[in-house]
């Protein structure tokens, strides 16, 4: 999956995110966690960059001066790290980064594996530019598309059905907050046996529409400003049977309904991101991306006129055929962002 660095206005996307497979050990009660009985469908594409608290380290290397080769860093910091301040000044963004480095030594706070630690630093001049630097590549934040699962009557919304990851830095848990944006999808790589394919669309900052206050294994959660869609009732796990569903996605600028078949159901009494096997049979789909595709994560199901889950994942030995999360396992999660919303507001 290709990832688009942070620090690009607008952003041209080849996208849907992958996560870990990820299980908790925690067993819930399948009839309570379905906390809603209708929601608003989703189906549409939306911009997404979520942010750890500062910047990640993806490279170090060495700085080319007039005296030969050095390394500012001294080895000090490795891909993965969290550099979240410079001589006691936070620092959020690249400018920050290169303003807050000069020819003095500095000490550099960086979080590793949820430890702190400090790593002494001496700026080295580059010969070409004149200017000083660390010698390190970094990133602001994690970009994409992904689409909207559901959005509840307040507002709170869920998508992707599965966690964001960073296949450069490695991290993912780290990322948890930031925003979504109005998105637009123009089209699609088609999909083959052994290459999933991509949607292609692309979303500008300025236009955000609502935040990303939770990065969790099945899905992404938050607060939209503003939605308008088709209200549906919601489906328990014991409803969801298999045969004939579609999907509701945007995959050449309009949302449509395509055909599916739900091959297979699990019997789950905790949290799993597969849910169930599906296959697409529309042949306007299959057409179009030849099946299941990276951006589409997130796509609701749809099965007797009620959501039963969502698209998370595609086979790459054939890409008609993925996984899908049941929607309980989702909107369970909704309380949770609800509650900690309210706390953040107190």
């Amino acid at each position: 999956m290709r990832l688009s660095k942070g620090n690009r206005i607008l952003i041209a996307m080849v996208f849907a995110f992958f996560a870990v497979a990820f299980v908790f050990g925690i067993n819930f009660n399948v009839a309570n966690a379905r906390a809603f009985d209708k929601v608003m469908l989703g189906g549409t594409p939306i911009g997404i960059s979520v942010y750890t608290d500062g910047l990640v380290v993806l490279e170090t290397t060495e700085v080319i001066t007039n005296h030969g080769k050095t390394f500012p860093t001294g080895g000090q910091l490795r891909r993965g790290d969290i550099i979240s301040e410079i001589d006691g000044v936070k620092v959020k963004s690249l400018s920050e980064l290169i303003k807050s480095v000069s020819e003095k030594e500095c000490k550099i706070k960086a979080i590793r594996n949820g430890e702190e630690f400090i790593a002494n630093c001496k700026p080295a001049k580059d010969a070409l530019s004149g200017e000083y630097k660390l010698g390190i590549y970094i990133k602001e934040c994690v970009s994409g598309i992904g689409t909207v699962t559901f959005v509840t009557e307040n507002g709170y919304y869920g998508a992707l059905g599965h966690r964001i990851s960073d296949v450069e830095s490695g991290l993912s848990f780290e990322y948890q907050s930031g925003n979504i944006y109005n998105a637009t999808v123009s089209g699609a790589i088609k999909g083959q046996k052994g290459k999933a394919g991509e949607l292609i669309g692309r979303f500008i900052r300025s236009d955000e529409i609502g935040t990303v206050n939770k990065n969790t294994p099945y899905g992404i959660y938050g607060k939209v400003n503003e939605y308008k869609g088709k209200w549906i009732n919601v489906a328990k796990q014991s409803e969801i049977k298999t045969g004939k569903a579609q999907i509701y996605t945007t995959v050449d600028g309009a949302s449509d309904y395509y055909g599916i078949e739900i091959v297979k159901t699990f019997a789950q009494n905790r949290l799993q991101e597969k849910s169930m096997i599906i296959k697409v049979t529309d042949k306007r789909l299959i057409e179009k991306t030849g099946g299941i595709v990276q951006g589409m994560s997130g796509s609701p199901i749809i099965q007797n006129n009620k959501i039963v889950g969502a698209v998370t994942h595609v086979f790459t030995g054939d890409p008609t055929k993925g996984y899908g999360i049941y929607i309980s396992w989702m909107l369970d999660n909704v309380e949770s962002v609800k509650a900690d919303s309210n706390l953040a507001a107190a």
